[in-house]
């Protein structure tokens, strides 16, 4: 992974699932650590087992950027175990 915080590792952990054809919802953890940063991060939503699409979006729960919203978007790979995408945290406006 290399993101602004710079390289890092990213670990995702499974909270739920909802099984289902051809989307399967689910929701889980991100913990991302790098040497500039860590964030961790809840997120929910769906792949499609199809085509590997991953769709997700969800909120900063630790770290610099508290309260982000965030969005992921990733392709799975053939047997749904590992995907490679993009995540996006856009930080709250504060007044």
């Amino acid at each position: 992974m290399n993101g602004d915080c710079g390289a890092g590792t990213v670990v995702f952990t499974y909270l739920s699932v909802l099984p289902g054809t051809p989307i399967v919802r689910f929701a889980g953890e991100y913990m991302i650590t790098t040497s500039e940063c860590s964030i961790t991060a809840v997120c929910g939503g769906f792949v499609n087992t199809g085509n590997g699409r991953v769709v997700l979006n969800g909120v900063v729960t630790a770290g610099p950027y508290l309260g982000a919203v965030v969005e992921v978007r990733a392709q799975a790979n053939a047997d749904l175990s590992c995907s490679k995408g993009t995540m996006i945290i856009t930080p709250i406006r504060r007044k």
